[in-house]
């Protein structure tokens, strides 16, 4: 007889399964997998997609079914966890570039740097309002006087800080702006 607790932990599976099984097919196909990684801001290549897939694909259907799924769950999170650790990586390579002190501290004249880049360049108002958003100020640099946050406060405030960058990369006319009524266009 099964325990309780191998009883939860199939069903706490399926609940998972199921959710990455966005059309109910009761399979997860490659795009599926991508999808449930894109959701957790993970984007591993195809690459690796198409590993997993085929490593734990019994039938060879290029589909993989619940069991299969089990199986392959532990690999899933160690992708996870890598794709995580190397993103964590390349942002901590960006905010020591960012840190000109050399004291795990970035002031918000730093933050500038990284629109330098862009067609136009942020208003101290809008990175003041993201770093006292999202990071409580957590020091004062006797230099500048100016507010300043480690990495980890900017790791909290790294997504508002790439849509702004995003945003100022482009030229008003490069802009499109689509009526609220229409529909979108290249399925955004």
């Amino acid at each position: 007889m099964a325990s309780s607790d191998d009883d939860d932990s199939k069903a706490k599976f399926h609940q998972l399964f199921r959710s990455i099984d966005k059309n109910d097919s009761g399979y997860i196909d490659t795009d599926e997998l991508a999808t449930a990684f894109n959701s957790l801001k993970v984007q591993p290549t195809l690459e690796q997609l198409n590993y997993l897939v085929t490593k734990y694909d019994e039938n060879g259907d290029g589909e993989i079914e619940f069991d299969e799924f089990r199986k392959m769950y532990a690999e899933l999170v160690e992708l996870h966890i890598s794709v995580v650790r190397e993103s964590r990586n390349q942002l901590k390579g960006l905010f020591d570039s960012l840190d000109v002190s050399d004291r795990g501290l970035i002031t918000i004249d730093c933050l500038r740097r990284m629109f330098e880049d862009c067609k136009h360049q942020p208003h101290l108002e809008q990175l003041e309002s993201i770093v006292h958003r999202r990071a409580p100020v957590i020091s004062r640099t006797p230099s500048d006087s100016a507010d300043a946050v480690s990495f980890e406060m900017f790791l909290l405030m790294y997504d508002e800080l790439r849509i702004l960058h995003r945003s100022l990369s482009y030229d008003e006319n490069e802009l499109q702006v689509i009526h609220p009524h229409s529909a979108p266009q290249h399925g955004f």
